[in-house]
């Protein structure tokens, strides 16, 4: 199946479909993939540049955010346009609840150390809201690590992080719909 200037095999194209991707988007990223990589190999490898370039196209250009995003989709710097799709899809909710969780954390462990402190939570967020409302963002953070970080440490585990999302759906919402804004 064609979708810009790739052709999908059938499990990719069964992903996009469940996806549920604007059409319109996706043919641009394929498109603009196609051209950065001077492939139409859905397994090549995307660089960070590359990466940058296709963002861009979402309307995501902050260099914290790009960085946070690209190690966040890739799994030891290494990442395809089958990743890249299926990482984005988390983003935006179309996918497990528990890979979308896991992709969040991935996101603001900005040091990879397994632990999310407030700066890291506070830069993301800051990344995304493009420095809108910093009051809001700072009363956000406070709220969240007075109420989910158990042992008061300024670092929340993956554990701490889980059981946030999964007591409190509505900060999960605002998390995602905080990163889907672009």
């Amino acid at each position: 199946v064609h979708v810009g200037a790739l052709e999908l095999d059938t499990e990719l194209q069964a992903k996009v479909e469940s996806y549920q991707f604007d059409q319109s988007v996706l043919e641009k990223l394929c498109d603009k993939y196609a051209l950065l990589v001077n492939t139409k190999d859905v397994n090549a490898t995307i660089t960070r540049d590359v990466f940058d370039q296709l963002m861009a196209e979402l309307h995501i250009t902050d260099s914290f955010l790009l960085s946070q995003l690209f190690a966040a989709f890739s799994e030891g710097g290494e990442l395809n346009f089958r990743d890249f799709v299926g990482s984005l899809a988390a983003l935006t909710g179309s996918v497990e609840l528990d890979d979308i969780l896991h992709l969040c954390f991935r996101l603001y462990d900005a040091d990879g150390d397994g632990l999310i402190g407030k700066d890291e939570v506070s830069r993301v967020l800051a990344a995304a809201l493009q420095d809108r409302d910093q009051e809001h963002l700072l009363f956000v953070v406070l709220m969240v690590f007075n109420t989910y970080d158990a042992d008061h440490d300024g670092k929340m585990t993956w554990q701490e992080f889980q059981r946030m999302c999964e007591t409190d759906k509505l900060l999960l919402l605002y998390i995602q719909n905080k990163l889907k804004q672009h």
